[in-house]
């Protein structure tokens, strides 16, 4: 796993890689982070799941978000 610097992480985060955090993302608390890349400025919600998924610099995913073998950039998530 590689972390960025000033990577804000709330409780009961789980981690499992190989996974890339960029810098300066912020992740809530109870999400989850699978074999994943999170950019830098990314702010990721309550409970989100992000499972081998790549997702792009400054983007912003809801809480209760889940997103599965996606890329995600400049677009919203359809839910």
């Amino acid at each position: 796993m590689r972390l960025g610097e000033g990577v804000a992480i709330g409780r009961r985060v789980k981690i499992t890689g190989p996974s890339v955090i960029g810098d300066g993302v912020r992740i809530g608390d109870g999400a989850v982070l699978q074999h994943s890349i999170v950019w830098d400025g990314v702010t990721l919600g309550d409970r989100v799941r992000i499972t081998n998924s790549i997702i792009g610099i400054g983007y912003d995913v809801p809480a209760d978000t889940s997103l599965v073998d996606r890329v995600v950039a400049n677009e919203p998530i359809a839910t």
